[in-house]
């Protein structure tokens, strides 16, 4: 009981208890740093918007990496998993939504068509419209809407 009412007992629980209330504000005034997962949605979102820009120009998976500051291998893997393809089939399939405006709306050949949409060669241009759409870029454009 002398101990207890010591002045040192007292002076040693008031220190103690005044330190587990510092520390309890603390907790509560600390956030926590963003979730990860939110900024990696926000970096792909950044690339993404990128791609959408410039599709019909030269993409690197790279590059878009780097705008979305990840390692290509990790930027791959999480694009994959959000978008549900590549990120290379994803600047494909933008191509070639573009290629179809572009046939049915103007007389630009086949190949100024390809260029204009991003391919550097027509011949792989009309390979990948027949994989993607089933029909010849030709034939798409002789269609009736």
């Amino acid at each position: 009981i002398k101990l207890i009412l010591s002045s040192s007992f007292f002076t040693y629980y008031f220190k103690c208890t005044y330190f587990y209330i510092l520390i309890t504000t603390l907790s509560r005034l600390y956030t926590l740093p963003v979730n990860t997962e939110e900024n990696t949605i926000i970096n792909i979102a950044r690339s993404v918007s990128y791609i959408e820009s410039h599709f019909t120009e030269p993409i690197s998976i790279a590059q878009l990496a780097e705008i979305s500051n990840m390692s290509t291998r990790h930027f791959s893997r999480v694009f994959s998993a959000s978008y549900h393809m590549t990120p290379g089939n994803y600047i494909l399939s933008l191509r070639m939504q573009h290629a179809c405006v572009l046939l049915k709306t103007t007389k630009d050949t086949i190949s100024e068509i390809a260029y204009r949409s991003g391919f550097n060669d027509s011949n792989y241009f009309s390979r990948q419209f027949q994989k993607m759409y089933h029909i010849s870029p030709r034939d798409y454009r002789k269609q009736k809407v």
